[in-house]
């Protein structure tokens, strides 16, 4: 597998744009008719040269060349929009979770909404390097975890409490 960032100095980015549309649409499920897909439909290259505005895509090698098996698109540093598209075929093989974490490490600091109804998009998170700093009512009502990244340490430094008075926030943002 191979995490490709999307730029906008690429001379073929309407073709691109609409070849991760399609993909998105396709694979996405209900998450195709959120608010994200509609902010990546109208994704144009000015706007994902701006900070905090990622676009990324895990290939996959087949017989008859490279596949796309998975979208992360990321924009506002994930409060505008946090969507993680992967391919039916190849769930499961911790491909979202690679695309979050690659996100996580270009962008420094995250921060999305993880409803707690979709529990493997919770754990995805978790696994990326997420961590849930509050929850709220989510769209439509539902119960949701705000999931944040690290902003003081982008390679993610962990925090291993041992000893009695260690800081709990070394790396405050």
């Amino acid at each position: 597998m191979q995490i490709l960032t999307i730029t906008p100095t690429r001379e073929d980015w309407l073709r691109q744009h609409a070849k991760i549309l399609k993909f998105v649409f396709e694979h996405g499920g209900n998450q195709a008719a959120r608010a994200e897909f509609i902010l990546l439909a109208r994704l144009t290259a000015e706007q994902l040269a701006a900070p905090g505005t990622s676009l990324m895509a895990a290939t996959v090698r087949c017989e008859d060349g490279e596949r796309l098996a998975g979208v992360s698109f990321v924009s506002g540093y994930g409060a505008e929009g946090c969507l993680v598209v992967v391919h039916p075929l190849y769930r499961g093989r911790g491909i979202g979770t690679s695309l979050l974490a690659s996100q996580l490490r270009q962008l420094g600091t995250m921060r999305c909404e993880a409803l707690l109804s979709r529990l493997p998009f919770v754990k995805m998170c978790f696994r990326a390097g997420l961590h849930a700093v509050a929850v709220h009512q989510g769209a439509a009502g539902e119960p949701a975890l705000v999931m944040e990244g690290p902003c003081g340490d982008p390679d993610g430094a962990s925090i291993t409490l041992t000893q009695e008075g260690d800081p709990l926030c070394r790396y405050p943002c």
